[in-house]
């Protein structure tokens, strides 16, 4: 079975992990970087994680279908709507939940059982508790003992798309970047709205697979769950532009948490939650993990093949004849030499890429500035009638309704524009890097006439974007006066045009607020990302400088000293060098297998 055999992948990468770890360990203390970058190997294979989001309109039953999959009541799942926080969900040995608020706070504890953490999450999740996020938490992070999440699976749980509150629909568009796959939850009541249709339209580019989950099926009688199944296909691909073939797992969360409480097999395969469960965990296995396994094997061959090359080199250095090793030692020390100083005209490259990226961040915030105090002044203009009581906090509201919707479209597409941008510059400066390093093994390979190939891709530096943007920031009065008694005292005409230019003040205020966070992440992040790769060429640059230069060395010095030690060497590096060339190919056996 495909399933099993995902399995014996991961398991065989994790067995030639360890024995890679253990063979470059007893190779010598030379090689002892190369353990450390197979060591780092398997915990990225250990720790993966596959991030599952739950989407769904409001009254689906999101939350009780997770509650169901975890096996518990603990996340709250009333008629009350959730506000707009995504709640991320872990594995972990006991009941744990921690509030991140945005100016950095944090609030977090432990529970005893399920009731005392869903009372807990009420408090901040709820939209009655927290109506329109006015706490200000920034992320629910939640741990919980359940099974699912120990195969690495971390469970979203995502605000009611397509509800009153036009902020939930904000924020889960936002988190599906993060997510490899998505549950979208509906119910027979009725099976699927014009929102939820629109919402799938809009996000099926950023999500690469969707299993469509029918939830309280029943209520449905078993001829009218077909009937409702069919129509959602319909609808999903004539209307949506869901791809056929389209499964829909027709689910009762309500009887599979009963279930699951009780020990009843039975009913846990009637609520139909069990089918769910296993194509979630093959689909982890089969195509996340193996995608995963391949791309750690190919690390790994890389790693191998260039602890392989200094091993080669050593024992090539042991047979060679002293005159003939001091001139390939002469030849290879010249080459490395040129190599070094292409590194340095590589660096001053990336440094001119580097000024021009910040002065295209420059252009860009530039022009967001101008195309948000436009779009904000025609709000206030077209809010401003003649002088009424209350007018300039009825602007302010526009406003302050406005600004999230504007800000988050405007502030993801120049993000967006940006870091494509970035990575367009960097990927020749990662073309030239590759060839940088691996002409390093390869002349030493050449010189001593040794097979060497470049197996490693290139490394590609993503930058990290957090767009982020201010709701409110007001002013309420006039030069610090309060404008309640002095503008009564002034003609209606004179008032209007006073709050005109104070609502002008404050959209200007927040344009510049909101454009500044933006270009200050992303000039922060652009910093980082090309120090990044400059320092991780230097890194690579300087060891396989180092390691070729420093196996010849060692065979050299060797051959200095004892000829019985020499040979014993040379017979113990000949023996590990067959071991890494057996290692080599069963890494690569493995990616071919997938």
């Amino acid at each position: 079975m495909a399933e099993d055999r995902g399995v014996d992948q991961e398991e065989g990468l994790a067995v030639l992990l360890a024995e890679a770890d253990g063979r470059l360990k007893q190779a010598g203390r030379r090689f002892a970087p190369y353990a450390v970058r197979a060591g780092e190997l398997a915990a990225r294979l250990r720790e993966e994680r596959f991030h599952l989001a739950v989407l769904g309109q409001f009254k689906r039953g999101k939350s009780s279908l997770i509650n169901a999959l975890l096996g518990g009541e603990f996340l709250p799942a009333s008629s009350v709507p959730m506000t707009a926080l995504p709640t991320v969900i872990g594995r972990g040995n006991t009941r744990w939940a921690k509030i991140t608020f945005a100016d950095g706070r944090t609030d977090e504890g432990t529970f005893s059982d399920d009731s005392a953490l869903e009372a807990y999450l009420s408090r901040f999740v709820a939209e009655q508790a927290n109506p329109g996020n006015r706490l200000g938490v920034n992320q629910v992070d939640v741990e919980y003992p359940a099974s699912l999440l120990a195969g690495g699976i971390t469970l979203i749980d995502t605000p009611g798309i397509g509800s009153t509150f036009q902020h939930n629909t904000d924020t889960t568009l936002q988190f599906l970047s993060q997510c490899d796959a998505a549950l979208f939850v509906v119910s027979a009541d009725p099976p699927i709205t014009a929102a939820e249709v629109a919402f799938l339209q809009a996000v099926q580019q950023h999500v690469r697979r969707f299993f469509f989950v029918l939830n309280k099926a029943d209520y449905l009688s078993a001829s009218e769950r077909e009937v409702v199944a069919g129509f959602l296909r319909q609808v999903l691909q004539e209307k949506a532009g869901v791809a056929a073939p389209i499964p829909v797992y027709l689910v009762s969360a309500r009887q599979a948490l009963s279930a699951k409480k009780a020990g009843d097999r039975n009913l846990l395969a009637e609520s139909g939650l069990s089918l769910l469960e296993e194509t979630l965990i093959a689909f982890f296995r089969q195509e996340k993990q193996a995608v995963l396994t391949a791309a750690i094997g190919a690390k790994l061959a890389a790693v191998l093949q260039e602890a392989l090359l200094e091993l080669e080199l050593t024992v090539r250095a042991l047979e060679l004849p002293v005159d003939e090793l001091t001139t390939k030692q002469a030849l290879l020390a010249q080459k490395l030499t040129e190599l070094t100083a292409e590194q340095r005209l590589a660096g001053d490259l990336l440094a001119g890429d580097r000024k021009r990226t910040l002065a295209f961040l420059e252009e860009q915030a530039a022009a967001l500035r101008k195309k948000a105090g436009e779009y904000l002044d025609r709000i206030v203009a077209e809010q401003l009638g003649g002088y009424r009581p209350g007018l300039e906090q009825e602007v302010q509201a526009a406003l302050a309704e406005t600004v999230p919707t504007f800000f988050d479209r405007e502030l993801k597409a120049a993000s967006d524009r940006f870091g494509e941008y970035i990575a367009g510059v960097l990927a020749p400066h990662q073309q030239r890097a590759e060839m940088l390093v691996s002409s390093v093994r390869q002349a030493a390979a050449s010189i001593f006439a040794l097979d060497y190939q470049v197996t490693e891709q290139a490394t590609v530096f993503y930058m990290k974007r957090q767009p982020y943007w201010v709701k409110e920031k007001w002013k309420t009065g006039l030069g610090g006066i309060p404008h309640t008694w002095l503008e009564s005292l002034l003609p209606a005409s004179v008032r209007l045009a006073r709050i005109r230019k104070r609502l002008e003040q404050q959209a200007e205020e927040l344009v510049l607020q909101n454009v500044e966070n933006l270009r200050w992440a992303l000039w922060q992040n652009a910093e980082t990302t090309f120090h990044s790769f400059g320092e991780t060429l230097k890194t690579r640059l300087l060891e396989a400088v180092s390691g070729t230069s420093q196996a010849v060395a060692a065979a050299t010095a060797q051959k200095q000293g004892q000829v019985e030690a020499a040979k014993a060497e040379l017979v113990r590096l000949q023996e590990e060098a067959e071991a890494l060339r057996q290692l080599v190919r069963r890494a690569a056996a493995l990616c071919l297998s997938r």
